[in-house]
């Protein structure tokens, strides 16, 4: 019968009757399964931010873009395919996947993987661009400092010269705080007075 049968067992019973009227009838019972996979649809490039603790943890439904089936979306899954991050489970499928610093400027496959309401699944590959948009906060920066001619020409001059910035110590270090591992730049500028 139109539109159809439901997922399940359904007796359906068949009646032959003749000329006479005599009647015969026997019941078959009919099993419907849904045994088609789900359209797995992902958004085929994500970009993640870290957050202040320089991780993100992202909702595997973050990587659906409209997945369909014939019967019904039971739930999502996601995986990453490698872990620089060293994050237990990262690799399994779960209801999450956690980014981390080591992941900032690479494009990190992972799986994504839609479930229907009877078990069937599929999965697409979603590229996911990994970016840290905190800026780092500058707590304390040394003073400024004067000093003169000769102190910077033997003490100084000859080490700068050659990029050793380690000379520079003595004037004192910037304290800082980031969510990722951070690198100083360090530079001269030589103002005679």
């Amino acid at each position: 019968p139109a539109p159809g049968l439901e997922v399940g067992t359904h007796n359906i019973n068949y009646q032959v009757e003749d000329e006479c009227g005599n009647i015969t009838e026997i019941i078959v019972p009919v099993t419907v399964v849904d045994d088609i996979a789900p359209v797995a649809i992902c958004d085929q490039i994500t970009e993640i931010n870290l957050s202040s603790d320089g991780l993100a943890v992202v909702n595997a439904s973050v990587f659906d873009d409209g997945s369909i089936d014939n019967c019904c979306v039971d739930y999502f899954v996601v995986r990453r395919l490698d872990d620089p991050c060293g994050i237990a489970g990262n690799t399994s499928f779960s209801e999450f996947v956690t980014f981390c610093c080591e992941d900032v400027g690479n494009t990190i496959p992972v799986e994504f993987r839609v479930y229907d309401c009877f078990g069937n699944y599929n999965v697409c590959e979603v590229d996911v661009i990994v970016a840290d948009k905190l800026q780092p906060i500058l707590a304390t920066c040394p003073g400024p400092v004067t000093i003169n001619c000769e102190f910077y020409q033997d003490e100084l001059a000859a080490a700068l010269s050659f990029g050793d910035y380690s000379v520079l110590d003595i004037f004192g270090e910037p304290i800082f705080f980031d969510n990722c591992e951070t690198s100083i730049t360090e530079g001269v500028i030589v103002n005679l007075d």
